[in-house]
């Protein structure tokens, strides 16, 4: 596991250079001031208060990607578990303290991801997130 990149994957490279392009300001991998959860959005809008995650297929149970390991299956069950429940208790917290969530799968295409993006940093309101088990974006 020491191989997983928790910051700086594919899918958040490719998001973060669109976005840049499109001259959003945006801050990754930092805490939200005032969010008693300590979760580090993969990027994050201050000026708009928008979290984004980009959720891996295989650690946060993608439902059109999600595998389990054969071997020690059970442990794996619980960790992937309780990796979908920590997302749901940080988008809470978030929303709790003012701010919106957008989830996206890495296996999405990083162009709609950015689209999604350009919508809510000009918008109030909230959207369904991915992480959630919603299946956006497949």
């Amino acid at each position: 596991m020491k191989a997983v990149h928790r910051v700086g994957t594919a899918a958040e490279d490719a998001i973060a250079a669109l976005v840049e392009g499109r001259g959003l300001k945006f801050v990754r991998d930092a805490v939200v001031p005032g969010v008693v959860r300590k979760t580090r959005p993969d990027f994050s809008f201050p000026s708009a208060r928008l979290a984004v995650f980009v959720d891996g297929c295989f650690w946060h149970s993608c439902p059109r990607h999600r595998t389990l390991p054969k071997r020690n299956r059970k442990w794996w069950e619980a960790k992937l578990a309780s990796n979908v429940s920590r997302d749901q208790a940080a988008n809470k917290a978030l929303r709790e303290a003012g701010w919106k969530v957008l989830r996206a799968w890495a296996c999405e295409r990083p162009e709609l991801v950015v689209e999604r993006i350009v919508k809510l940093v000009g918008s109030r309101e909230e959207t369904p997130t991915a992480g959630s088990g919603s299946g956006l974006g497949h």
